[in-house]
């Protein structure tokens, strides 16, 4: 499905989780990738996945968080957008946070 991964982990129970961007769900959407998120076991089966239909968009890093979730971060339809967002640790989404690169302060 042209995925492109563009981070990978190993998590604190054996197996990886990996994002980048993948194709959109949407059939009826242009063909540039979309968010995409993977979580495989240790044996390299999926786990769970999620992909959108937010096109121009993908996530550049993933972390597993203290409580066994995840955190993941990129641009979101436009360079100049950020978005992040925070899995559970069956894949679904806890939050999300979308704003201005220029709102971030160092």
């Amino acid at each position: 499905d042209n995925s492109i991964i563009m981070n990978i982990i190993e998590t604190s129970d054996g197996g990886y989780f990996a994002v980048g961007g993948a194709m959109p769900t949407d059939e009826n959407t242009w063909s540039f990738p979309a968010r995409y998120a993977v979580k495989l076991d240790k044996n390299g089966e999926i786990e769970w996945e999620y992909r959108d239909n937010y096109i121009f968009s993908f996530w550049v890093k993933g972390e597993e968080t203290a409580d066994g979730n995840y955190v993941v971060v990129g641009p979101k339809s436009d360079p100049s957008t950020y978005n992040i967002v925070k899995f559970d640790k069956n894949g679904n989404v806890l939050w999300e946070d979308t704003g201005d690169y220029y709102e971030i302060e160092n």
